[in-house]
């Protein structure tokens, strides 16, 4: 995981430094873009191998019962294992804060677009958690609740992005 974080923190860098070198090539909006895509793929790819295991997983090893019979309210055992799911995506979305600073430092009107993003990313990764915590609740066995976490969240995600990049084409601006 640490070398996940560290791989992502200098990418973020290095796309913020192709950005400075390169800005009439690309420009800020096209790197800043890059960097949404790579944080949105990250939080799809790790967020079902996580949280789709955490009531499966018990529930596949049998400590599911173990956990009900202790004193311990349902809300805080949910809150536990959703938390511990948290951190590690926390870790993840900070890795690439860098490369949105460096952004800022280069051009301060983008301040609030990029709130709006980190805002928008922090909230895909809840929904992400979220989603893969139920799709594994639903399920016994491990690896059926993962896949089913990765089928709706690409879904999700990859699926109207297809429907958004498809207008004017395919779909109707109704339809969009």
């Amino acid at each position: 995981m640490l070398r996940l974080v560290g791989g992502c923190a200098v990418l973020s860098l290095g796309l913020t430094y192709a950005a400075t070198l390169g800005t009439l090539d690309w420009g800020p909006e096209t790197i800043g873009g890059i960097m949404v895509l790579l944080q949105v793929a990250m939080i799809v790819l790790i967020a079902p191998s996580l949280a789709a295991t955490l009531i499966s997983g018990e529930r596949e090893s049998g400590g599911w019962e173990l956990l009900q019979m202790t004193p311990l309210s349902a809300g805080v055992i949910l809150r536990g294992k959703l938390l511990s799911v948290l951190w590690p995506m926390t870790l993840l979305f900070g890795a690439t804060l860098p490369g949105y600073l460096v952004m800022i430092a280069i051009d301060p009107a983008t301040w609030p677009q990029i709130s709006r993003v980190l805002t928008t990313l922090m909230l895909t990764a809840v929904f992400a958690i979220l989603v893969s915590a139920a799709a594994g609740s639903f399920f016994r066995r491990t690896a059926t609740a993962t896949t089913m976490a990765y089928a709706l969240l690409l879904a999700d995600c990859a699926g109207t992005l297809l429907v958004w990049l498809g207008r004017g084409d395919t779909f109707g601006r109704a339809t969009v």
